[in-house]
């Protein structure tokens, strides 16, 4: 039973819209059945109850599809947690520690919605605003955990084009311009690079320093995105613009020298 999607509910905050999918569908990939309970042990079999306010979800897995169950039993102890935070950022957190813990399960699966709703793209796609709840509370916490979710499908078997696309949702889908942004557009050139495809960003890659100038990044982001593209730059041969980024890269030292002394 899947009580909220995406449809804005007013009952519902953001994140219950946003998470119930990980909740409810991310499990069906793999056969299981949610059935929720409340405080007074009454479950969505019998009465309607709000996934946000539900005490206890367990899973039933279809017949063949037993041996995912214990896979999934920590998961069932301790995602509706996250619905329990003073926030939707904490919550956000919460709710992606526990997915990152699901790692062996998040590369199994299906890439076409005929095998399930939870497809490996609709996934991430789904991410990007818990991403952004996120960052709201703990910016370092929240590069961190995206950084291991995305390098995760971007190391994987999963075709190019699942990745590319990921990676761009990340790089559009964060308002605030900060590192999380550097670092998504950081891992689309290195990837395009390894790929031999990179006249598909090399336009971007050529006004990094232009395009980046207004985002909210640290001395040490700034310098990290500007030698790495800097370098992708010149192993392409666009030695020129590779010259240009690099000299920027080296300007921040010079002023961080000037400001030490």
């Amino acid at each position: 039973m899947y009580f909220f999607t995406q449809s804005g509910k007013k009952d519902a905050s953001y994140f219950a819209q946003v998470a119930t999918f990980f909740v409810d569908k991310f499990p069906a990939a793999f056969g299981a059945t949610a059935t929720y309970f409340n405080a007074k042990n009454v479950s969505s079999e019998e009465a309607y109850i709000r996934i946000d306010v539900a005490t206890k979800v367990t899973y039933e897995f279809a017949e063949g599809k037993e041996q995912h169950a214990q896979s999934f039993q920590s998961f069932q102890d301790s995602v509706l947690d996250s619905f329990h935070k003073s926030s939707d950022a904490e919550s956000a957190i919460s709710l992606l520690e526990l997915l990152l813990t699901q790692e062996d399960k998040i590369m199994q699966l299906p890439t076409s919605v005929r095998q399930a709703e939870c497809t490996i793209q609709r996934f991430f796609l789904l991410l990007m605003p818990l991403f952004a709840m996120a960052e709201k509370m703990d910016y370092q916490k929240t590069k961190s955990l995206t950084a291991k979710l995305m390098n995760l499908l971007v190391d994987s078997e999963y075709s190019l084009k699942i990745k590319i696309d990921a990676l761009v949702q990340l790089y559009n889908s964060v308002h605030n311009n900060t590192g999380v942004k550097a670092f998504a557009f950081e891992e689309l050139n290195a990837l395009c690079l390894r790929e031999n495809c990179c006249d598909i960003v090399v336009e971007r890659a050529r006004k990094i320093v232009e395009e980046s100038a207004s985002w909210d990044l640290t001395k040490d982001e700034r310098r990290s995105l500007y030698q790495k593209i800097g370098r992708i730059l010149d192993k392409i041969g666009e030695s020129s613009h590779a010259f240009k980024v690099m000299h920027a890269s080296l300007k921040l030292y010079e002023e961080a020298d000037a400001q030490a002394n």
